[in-house]
């Protein structure tokens, strides 16, 4: 009994250290850095400016590029309370998916 709640002892201290160990590379993503790349749709447009649907809010939004309503888009920066976005299959840079 003892060495059975020795094992598991050990084997859910090595898990839980592992997970920590990896844990610790990742750079928490918070504030505007975590907005891009982002999903969004856009709601609204006229000319280079309107709103999308972000997280379940809606941001005011600019485009370099002709956007649609309806559209699928992704956060590329933001500046305040205004997100920069660009199309979902527009990657010159190879960013994530």
């Amino acid at each position: 009994v003892i060495g059975t709640a020795a094992i598991l002892t050990l084997g859910l201290a090595l898990l839980t250290g592992s997970y920590l160990w990896a844990a610790r590379k990742n750079v928490p993503r918070v504030g505007a850095q975590a907005m891009q790349g982002l999903p969004a749709k856009v709601l609204d447009w006229e000319g280079s400016e309107g709103h999308v649907l972000a997280r379940g809010e809606r941001w005011r939004a600019k485009a370099d590029e002709p956007i649609a309503v309806g559209d699928s888009v992704e956060v590329a920066d933001i500046r305040g309370l205004v997100l920069t976005i660009r199309r979902r299959n527009a990657r010159s840079d190879g960013a994530r998916q």
